[in-house]
């Protein structure tokens, strides 16, 4: 199911769900609503609200495009989150497998001016085609062709792992073998479980991987003894998506699987985000361009590090916003890294989150002895090899989500070996990417603070996944 484009005047933009209602939306996708109030794509009024393998994308109300201008529930009514994909995603009110990240619609819908831009009442609503995009396969609605893109939606194979497939292809006629797509899981979205469903690459996600945070360890393996031997897994639940054979129990056959898919990470998983300044501000993987702030220069040939370019930043008032991104949000898995050649200390290389709540903020910065540091609000770890020196230095901090991540579980790395910790806060991470809340990201400073980082900066990227060690000495060249 769709729903795209509508409004309403107080709550509920895409769906209102009654007083004592019970609602159970499996497969949907709600974009481009619009309430006055609450909920622009759902608001459950004291009723129940199951949501599974379903995405909340560009939904609006008066509090702005956060979670609850997603789905308004009070938590204190019954709700059920897990496997979707819903704009803002603060971790609440809890569930397995939710993630916050671009879906990648082919064409999202929109609302378009007639020309008299003072009266929103008469704008035209444009419908969009709502596949997702991937380096698989897609279905071409409008050519009536499986074709391809450059990136991949985070929302494929993310749906619940038990969940059925029904109509979903293995392959595709084109490439039978499945040498470039295969299918492996249900997606999230209206497509997820029709012919029309779009195919990762292959080794892309991993059936196992319960907490889609693409990488299967002990946060899936927690989860999966939570529902050990259970029955009956046929519901919307589906004893928490941990029957990966789908026969409606959770047992030794399903443990293989999760053991086949141990530590796995996938093959094909570049940067959700990668800004290589050459000459602009432009995001290489999507549609996260950047603007400047104060007077950045852009220098080439010899003074870059990467590429044909990088960008100096004056350290007193020069940064990059990232507008409309928010980064990578809650306990996710990530990875954070950059070229940077810079004498100075105290400077902020990116950053994004909010001080909302404890452990809420993303901070890579350089501190007063030069070292590398990295801080989540109310708790840091810092490095120990000195990268203040004027030389060019590739800088990246990895977090990978075991299920209770912590700032001292981060690594950090220096030119491509691990930077030992000198010192290391004890702080849960929970970074807050709330719209409502969250400053977007930004590169050389965090929100409207005062650290600026001064010298040059190059090839900055986040990835939604912890990199390996030798994925990352890779990127030293």
């Amino acid at each position: 199911c769709i729903f795209s484009g509508n409004r309403a005047t107080s709550y509920g933009g895409g769906l209102y769900n009654e007083t004592n209602a019970a609602a159970t939306l499996i497969n949907c996708t709600l974009a481009g609503n619009a309430a006055r109030y609450g909920g622009g794509g759902i608001d459950t009024h004291e009723g129940s609200l199951i949501l599974t393998d379903c995405i909340l994308w560009d939904n609006i109300d008066d509090s702005g495009t956060g979670q609850s201008a997603q789905v308004y529930a009070p938590w204190e009514m019954s709700v059920v989150f897990n496997y979707n994909c819903i704009a803002g995603w603060t971790g609440q009110p809890g569930g397995v497998g939710n993630i916050a990240s671009d879906p990648r619609f082919v064409d999202p819908g929109r609302w378009t001016d007639p020309g008299t831009p003072q009266n929103t009442s008469d704008d035209i609503w444009v419908e969009g085609d709502y596949h997702l995009k991937t380096e698989g396969w897609r279905w071409d609605a409008s050519g009536g062709r499986w074709t391809y893109d450059d990136v991949t939606s985070r929302c494929i194979d993310a749906g619940n792992p038990a969940a059925p497939m029904e109509e979903e292809l293995l392959t595709v006629p084109a490439d039978p073998t499945g040498e470039w797509g295969r299918n492996i899981r249900i997606n999230m979205g209206a497509y997820g479980g029709t012919q029309e469903a779009s195919i990762g690459p292959v080794n892309g996600a991993f059936l196992a991987d319960i907490t889609n945070d693409k990488v299967v360890n002990m946060a899936d393996l927690a989860f999966f003894a939570a529902h050990w031997l259970q029955t009956d897994c046929r519901s919307p639940i589906r004893c928490g998506g941990a029957d990966f054979l789908r026969n409606g129990r959770v047992g030794l056959d399903d443990f293989g699987a999760l053991a086949n898919d141990w530590l796995n990470r996938p093959l094909r998983s570049g940067p959700v985000a990668h800004w290589k300044f050459d000459g602009n501000y432009l995001e290489a993987v999507g549609d996260y361009n950047g603007f400047a702030i104060g007077d950045p220069l852009f220098v080439t040939g010899y003074f870059a590090r990467v590429g044909s370019g990088a960008l100096r930043l004056d350290g007193f008032d020069d940064r990059v916003q990232i507008t409309g991104y928010k980064g990578i949000g809650g306990g996710s898995s990530r990875t954070v890294c950059a070229w940077i050649k810079t004498t100075d200390t105290e400077g902020e290389i990116i950053s994004w989150g909010a001080n909302a709540i404890p452990g809420g903020r993303w901070i890579f910065v350089t501190e007063s002895d030069g070292f590398l540091r990295l801080e989540v609000g109310g708790g840091a770890i810092v490095g120990s090899t000195f990268v203040c020196d004027d030389q060019w230095h590739h800088v990246a901090a990895v977090l990978e989500n075991d299920g209770s991540p912590n700032v001292n579980e981060i690594k950090l790395y220096v030119d491509g070996a691990m930077d030992d910790p000198t010192s290391a806060g004890d702080r849960e991470i929970n970074t807050v990417t709330d719209p409502s809340v969250s400053p977007d990201v930004k590169i050389g400073l965090y929100g409207d603070g005062q650290r600026f980082f001064g010298g040059l900066i190059d090839e900055v990227r986040i990835y939604d996944r912890p990199l390996t060690a030798e994925e990352i000495a890779t990127l030293v060249p």
